[in-house]
């Protein structure tokens, strides 16, 4: 389980009550942040996205990028969009 967040303190406190729980840091950045939860996930098989008001979707996407192929992600995120998809469709935010 790779715990994705902008507070490392939050996801360090997560980590702490379950050793199965991989903390990944947002930069914002999205192409850093992708990678960076491939590389703490290994091949990631699905994304449920659940953040509240962000000002982008850059670390919705990001978690998007990290799924492997045929993998699966749905978004409720408040920025307007809900979209559940399989990795092989597209999903137009906004």
């Amino acid at each position: 389980m790779v715990a994705v967040g902008r507070n490392r303190g939050s996801l360090d406190s997560l980590a702490a009550i379950d050793p199965r729980v991989v903390p990944a840091p947002l930069t914002g950045d999205r192409a850093v942040d992708g990678p960076a939860i491939r590389a703490a996930a290994g091949p990631v098989d699905a994304v449920v996205d659940t953040l509240g008001a962000v000002p982008s979707p850059e670390s919705t996407m990001a978690g998007f990028d990290a799924i492997r192929p045929d993998g699966a992600g749905s978004s409720s995120a408040a920025y307007g969009t809900i979209c559940p998809f399989r990795t092989a469709t597209s999903c137009t935010v906004g």
